[in-house]
């Protein structure tokens, strides 16, 4: 799956996301929320009748193999999700995960959705499931250590040591997709605006650096402006 493009501005530029009449999470409709918001959808028979008569249908269109359809829907979860039609996108990832919840790739995309829509915290929940069942493709762990450093810093409510245990966990993540992906320029752009964000400047520069050296994925103009404004380029 390709690398996704969370808005990561707002942690650049702010000390909390959000805007204004934005909804609570567990306030949207449930096909907006991962995994229908956990609702069980068997104690609801129009639910239970719908869910059975489109697995059937998939079923019947991917000659019985529901994994391969899982992954189908995945992958045009992600098509919407391009387009920034992110209602379209969670809604074929929870019909992924209906078909397919073994899927860790259904959860790369609740994750991918939930973190555009700004909701850090419940996206890094859907990266720890996605981690659980073994996801370890290219650009998955820098996409994740983008969410631990979103969630850290988003939400108030975290204790400072929870707070530090993401942070020391996005840094990891960050490590294990520079040493394996093909793109470490991805790993280490984003890796900088990490450091941006907890107003490690020194060490944005540092990953800068590092990724001018190695190529692949670059920072932005834009982001590196910012840099220059708050820190001087080291020599």
């Amino acid at each position: 799956m390709s690398n996704f493009k969370v808005m990561f501005l707002c942690l650049i530029l702010f000390s909390s996301c959000g805007y204004a009449g934005k909804p609570k999470y567990k306030k949207l409709p449930f096909d907006q929320r991962a995994m229908y918001g956990g609702i069980n959808r068997q104690e609801m028979p129009e639910l239970k009748i719908a869910d059975k008569q489109f697995i059937e249908n998939v079923s019947n269109t991917f000659n019985g193999d529901l994994k391969m359809a899982a992954q189908y829907f995945v992958e045009v979860g992600f098509e919407y999700y391009y387009k920034d039609d992110l209602p379209n996108a969670m809604r074929r990832f929870n019909q992924a995960w209906l078909l397919d919840a073994e899927n860790p790739e259904v959860y790369w995309g609740f994750m991918a959705a939930l973190a555009d829509a700004e909701y850090f915290c419940e996206a890094k929940k859907m990266s720890d499931i996605a981690i659980s069942k073994g996801l370890s493709k290219n650009g998955f762990f820098a996409d994740a250590g983008k969410i631990y450093t979103g969630c850290a810093l988003t939400n108030k409510k975290l204790s400072r040591k929870v707070k530090k245990q993401y942070l020391t966990e996005s840094e990891e993540l960050f490590q294990k997709a520079y040493q394996q992906d093909e793109d470490k320029g991805y790993a280490l752009t984003f890796w900088a605006s990490s450091r941006f964000a907890q107003k490690d400047y020194k060490g944005a520069w540092d990953k800068v650096k590092q990724q001018r050296k190695v190529g692949g994925t670059a920072p932005t103009e834009k982001f590196l402006k910012k840099l220059k404004k708050k820190m001087k380029e080291p020599k």
